[in-house]
C-alpha cells in the first residue's frame, strides 16, 4: 500500500513539473533613461496576457556614482524591486558597468529551478580600461536550460 501511495505522488509531481511542457515567459526591457531618475515605473511591466516569469531590465545612461554600485542599490533597482516584489517577483541579479545597467527579476515560485547564476562585462572603449561602452550580461541555468541575458 505504500508502495502505490509513493507511486502516485510521483505521478503527480510529474504532471506538475515545469520542466515537462512549461512555457516560460520571458520580458526583455531596454531603456536609455539619460541619467534621469525614476517617477512611475508601472508602464514598464504593463504587457498583454500572462505575467512573465522572468523580467530582465536593461538600462544606458543610468544615473549614480559607480563607485557606490557595488554598496548601495541604484535609484532604478530600488524603484524596479519595489513595484516587481508586490507582484511577486525577486531580484536574482544585477550586473552593471558604470552607467549600463542589468537588472534581472524571476517569481519566486522558480527560485528552486534556478542555478549557476554568473554575471560579467565587457569593456569595448579603448583600451578597455574606462567601461564607458560595452555589455554587460547575466547567465544562469533554469529548469536545466542555458541562459544568457
Amino acid at each position: 500500500m505504500a508502495a502505490n501511495s509513493q507511486d502516485d505522488g510521483k505521478q503527480q509531481q510529474q504532471q506538475h513539473s515545469p520542466e515537462q511542457g512549461h512555457n516560460f515567459r520571458l520580458q526583455f526591457i531596454t531603456w536609455n533613461v539619460c541619467d534621469t531618475t525614476p517617477v512611475n515605473v508601472a508602464p514598464l511591466f504593463s504587457a498583454d496576457g500572462p505575467p512573465p516569469d522572468l523580467i530582465s531590465v536593461g538600462l544606458q545612461e543610468a544615473p549614480g556614482n559607480p563607485a557606490t554600485a557595488v554598496i548601495f542599490e541604484d535609484s532604478w533597482g530600488n524603484a524596479f524591486m519595489k513595484h516587481l516584489s508586490q507582484r511577486g517577483y525577486v531580484k536574482i541579479r544585477t550586473e552593471h558597468m558604470q552607467a549600463i545597467l542589468l537588472h534581472v527579476f524571476v517569481k519566486v515560485e522558480h527560485l528552486p529551478r534556478i542555478r549557476q547564476i554568473k554575471t560579467a562585462f565587457t569593456r569595448t572603449d579603448i583600451g578597455g580600461y574606462w567601461g564607458n561602452k560595452g555589455a554587460v550580461t547575466v547567465r544562469l541555468d533554469l529548469y536545466g536550460s542555458s541562459v544568457c541575458i
